[in-house]
């Protein structure tokens, strides 16, 4: 019986691999590998000029972005965005530095404006005086006076909240710099 048992798992095991060795057969064999001739040591130590001896290849110059100077990095026009407690809006404005600029009953004065250069890492401040026009010294509505003043100092737009202005209605923060001044409107657009 076990004689009969080899037998029967000898002849399965041939039928197994009898299909393996045609198919062995009938596939062709891979290419024989390509021989890369190499150069001798002698011939690769013979050559001139050594190549860490070679000068790159002329490429053109790149120029080099001008720098600004302090007095281009002084800004003519702050732009600032302003928020309205009372109705919830937020308003962007470009206010030319040492020139009052109005919003709502604030009068801004930008007195200068800086703004780091690209290399360094992002900055802007700017140095306001704001006055509120609504309110005179003796705590009463009147036109005629020049206002109080309600904020003066630094503010700086990365972070906002550091110097801020305190007024009930109102709140200012600086956005940016730019060397150009606002393109002044009629006031009806």
């Amino acid at each position: 019986m076990i004689s009969r048992q080899i037998i029967c798992g000898a002849s399965a095991l041939m039928a197994l691999i009898t299909p393996v060795r045609l198919l062995a057969q009938n596939t062709p064999s891979p290419p024989a590998p390509e021989i890369l001739e190499l150069p001798s040591l002698d011939e690769e130590l013979s050559t001139d000029p050594k190549p860490w001896q070679q000068t790159p290849p002329e490429q053109p110059e790149a120029e080099a972005p001008p720098v600004e100077t302090e007095a281009e990095r002084l800004a003519k026009t702050v732009r600032l965005a302003g928020l309205d407690k009372i109705t919830g809006r937020i308003s962007s404005f470009d206010a030319p530095v040492d020139r009052p600029t109005g919003f709502g009953v604030l009068e801004i004065i930008p007195r200068t404006c800086h703004k780091r250069p690209p290399e360094e890492p992002p900055e802007t401040s700017a140095y306001l005086e704001i006055r509120d026009l609504g309110f005179s010294k003796h705590s009463g509505p009147k036109k005629d006076d020049a206002g109080k003043v309600v904020f003066s100092g630094w503010m700086f737009a990365s972070s906002p909240a550091l110097s801020a202005l305190e007024h009930p209605v109102y709140d200012i923060w600086v956005i940016d710099c730019s060397a150009s001044t606002p393109v002044q409107g009629s006031g009806s657009e």
